[in-house]
């Protein structure tokens, strides 16, 4: 019987080999034409599945060849420049790492043409002269490495490997490019970087051009900041400004002269680009807590748009020596290097048609963090989360002795009274945090080792009945707790000895910055960052104490959610090292119901909820439009909160944007009157007393519950702008919100949305 089928088989093979030859040569498809085995196992095993190119030969430039191929992509390079494209086969849309037009560019000038040309941009700094100056040197790697013949282009498994060699400057890294289902895989192999001892690399900017939009495309660039922001390509705006964002946010170990006005962190390490009716869009992978968001648009001296990452592998700072004294004072410099470097990735997923939009991407990035163990189901019914403020301290004196009292805003006795009130009013569901509880009340102190509610407060037995009465109507309580702002000594933690220290070998200090100018404060003391490599042990303390205390309890880790920062101690830690305890700490504890604030990406495994997660992007010039691209991934798995609604500028709109977003509404505040805050330096909890947004934060519940109580648990499949300022928000069941942010009724399709108001459509 095996005889006769080794015969079927060898006829199969001989009749497959006579079709294939009599094909005439010139029409056969990219994928048949004879190429020069790599001797890679995967490449000649994904050649079955080849069927499915539907590119040509004429479709690419000359010299590049197939290196790697699965059913959803192809990947062709260049085996002398390392120059590759990347094709989507079902978008039929090829990618280029280089702008295929390049000849018909006439607005880059200068060292900008050769920088488009090149994969890899590396930014290093000459340690003789860091003393007096960290401004980097730049590297092309076309300039610098390809046209002098030092990089070494070779196949690997699934894709290409490119060593640059910039000998110059004694700088060497290798980058491999190779595909990972349907995504593109690009991997800096820093762990194999070389660099001299005077030459150090700073920063690495990956494939600056493989996102690079023309003068005549169409389409918007898609920035993380915030909520989400769009840059429409060729806007105008490229001659005057470019964005720059850290993600995570900015690394408080480094010396921050001003805040900018309306900053928001970048708290996903993802981008995109739209053009036409493809999208592409870049996870960071590996190494998203040391990288940075680039992005510009067209103009003067550059005729592209771009968005990609860059890799900080070196970190710089400055600081002001004689700084009173104007003749004598003088700015120096430093420089951090990274002592072990880990590999760097970014994956790229083509999108096409109604999925190329940042709706499509978000999806996208929700996809990426489902399959691979980073976010789950853990949506809860709609909510109104409310904020409540508890202790605080201010200015007394005692027989003509300045000291701090503390004094109750809100008593866990009134707290429990303004809930059921809440309840009673028609607030079903409720979710309550309560901050200033323990320790020295709103702004910490010492580190609070010890869950200890405040006697000025009700004390034990009050906080403990108040736990039990939000029990019993099913509201979520959670505790807050600060385990990283320490101002002084005590409970085993030191101001001198366990906080992060700057590059200079001090303490470094934070502030509270103005919002007239955005300058640090001088009515207000500073204060220290515990250092990362300390949290555990201040967290292990503290838990110890809560579930001693409240074992059914909730708690939220203020900062976690918002802040990434180093040590630059002698053993200190960078942002990776600092990730790495941070996530330790969140992963011993997740046993107790976590929450966060704003929700930077690497805390969704571990925590229930996120409140402020940001509403808006930053006020760039750069950006046209803020889009809810942070809810859209969440919503339907994580429960956030929209951002203080009774401190907006507009609480309408405010209310409006939860019901387009599926955001919780939140307020915050107290059950006192606000002139308990006067000669306090609590300027910007004015207006926060409950009696002045109860009303407002019963009808947002009811409108928004209303809507959500049937959608809380869908995903967001949809966001589009489809008339001037009217929004609309499809979900996965077909139901669709139309919000209308205008002052005047509008009509769309047929549907009328009144002023200020929203209206649904489809399954309810």
């Amino acid at each position: 019987m095996k005889k006769h089928l080794n015969v079927i088989k060898a006829s199969i093979i001989c009749l497959i080999a006579v079709l294939f030859a009599s094909l005439p040569f010139q029409e056969m498809p990219i994928y048949a034409i004879e190429r020069q085995t790599s001797g890679v196992a995967a490449l000649q095993n994904n050649i079955s599945e080849n069927i499915l190119n539907p590119f040509q030969k004429s479709d690419l430039p000359e010299n590049y060849e197939l290196v790697s191929e699965t059913a959803e992509a192809v990947l062709y390079s260049d085996m002398e420049s390392g120059n590759f494209i990347f094709g989507d086969k079902a978008g039929q849309k090829l990618w280029y790492s280089i702008p295929n037009d390049l000849e018909n560019d006439e607005l880059t000038i200068g060292s900008r043409r050769s920088q488009i040309r090149s994969m890899l941009l590396v930014e290093y700094v000459d340690m003789r002269t860091v003393a007096t100056s960290t401004v980097p040197e730049m590297l092309a790697s076309y300039r610098d490495s390809v046209e002098y013949g030092d990089a070494e282009v070779k196949k690997i498994e699934n894709g290409i490997r490119i060593e640059y060699n910039f000998a110059d400057y004694g700088i060497w890294i290798p980058l491999e490019i190779t595909l990972n289902d349907s995504a593109l895989s690009v991997r800096v192999k820093t762990s194999e970087l070389k660099q001299t001892s005077y030459n150090q690399v700073r920063t690495i900017h990956v494939l600056p051009c493989f996102t690079a939009a023309g003068i005549t495309e169409q389409g918007y660039l898609f920035i993380p900041d915030g909520s989400g922001a769009i840059a429409q390509l060729n806007n105008t705006k490229g001659d005057i400004t470019d964005y720059n964002g850290t993600v995570y946010g900015f690394d408080r170990a480094l010396e921050q002269k001003e805040r900018p006005e309306l900053e928001q962190n970048v708290i996903m390490p993802v981008f995109g680009i739209k053009t036409g009716d493809h999208a592409l869009t870049g996870i960071i992978v590996e190494g998203d807590e040391i990288s940075e968001i680039y992005a510009n648009i067209s103009g003067e001296g550059i005729g592209y748009n771009r968005i990609y990452p860059k890799m900080v592998t070196a970190v710089s700072d400055s600081t002001t020596l004689f700084e009173a004294d104007y003749f004598n004072m003088r700015e120096i410099f430093r420089l951090e290097t990274r002592e072990k470097l880990e590999d760097y990735e970014v994956r790229y997923y083509s999108l096409s048609g109604e999925q190329a939009n940042y709706a499509g991407m978000a999806e996208n990035y929700r996809s990426y963090l489902l399959e691979n163990g980073l976010l789950s189901k853990k949506a809860t019914k709609p909510a109104l989360n409310v904020d409540i403020y508890g202790a605080a301290e201010k200015q007394a004196s005692f027989l003509g002795i300045p000291y701090q009292k503390l004094f109750a805003m809100t008593t866990f006795e009134q707290a429990k009274d303004f809930a059921a009130q809440l309840k009673e009013d028609g607030a079903e569901n409720l979710v309550i945090r309560y901050s200033g509880w323990n320790n020295h009340g709103l702004k910490n102190k010492k580190i609070p080792t010890k869950a200890k509610p405040l006697s000025v407060l009700g004390g034990k037995s009050n906080y403990l009945a108040l736990q039990d009465y939000l029990d019993s109507i099913g509201a979520e309580f959670y505790s807050d707790v600060d385990l990283i702002n320490i101002q002084k000594s005590g409970n085993s933690f030191s101001i001198l000895s366990d906080v992060s220290m700057s590059m200079f070998n001090t303490r470094v200090q934070q502030y509270e910055y103005l919002r007239s100018v955005y300058v640090p404060s001088l009515e207000s003391d500073p204060w220290y960052l515990l250092k990362p490599q300390m949290l555990g042990e201040a967290a292990d303390k503290f838990f110890t104490s809560f579930l001693e205390l409240n074992s059914s309890g909730s708690v939220c880790l203020n900062g976690v959610g918002s802040m990434l920062y180093s040590d630059f101690d002698k053993n200190g830690v960078d942002r990776t090292g600092a990730l790495k305890h941070m996530q330790t700490m969140l992963k011993k504890h997740a046993e107790t119901t976590l929450s966060v604030e704003q929700g930077n990406a690497y805390t969704y495994p571990y925590v229930n909820r996120i409140f402020s997660l940001p509403a808006t992007a930053s006020a760039s010039m750069m950006f046209d439009d803020s889009v809810p691209f942070a809810q859209i991934v969440l919503h339907g798995f994580m429960p956030y909160s929209t951002e203080d609604i009774n401190r907006s500028v507009d609480p309408v709109d405010a209310v409006l944007h939860c019901i387009e977003t599926g955001s919780d509404p939140y307020f915050c505040g107290m059950y006192e009157d606000s002139f308990i805050l006067m000669e306090t330096t609590y300027n910007d909890l004015y207006s926060s007393s409950f009696s002045n947004w109860y009303e407002l934060a019963l009808d947002a519940y009811q409108k928004y519950s209303s809507v959500y109580d049937t959608l809380y648990d869908k995903a967001i499949v949809s966001h589009s702008e489809v008339a001037a300022s009217v929004y609309q928000t499809v979900f996965e069941d077909g139901t669709s919100i139309l919000v209308n942010y205008n002052d005047a009724d509008q009509i769309i399709d047929g549907v009328t949305i009144e002023a200020k108001n929203f209206t649904l459509k489809g399954v309810r």
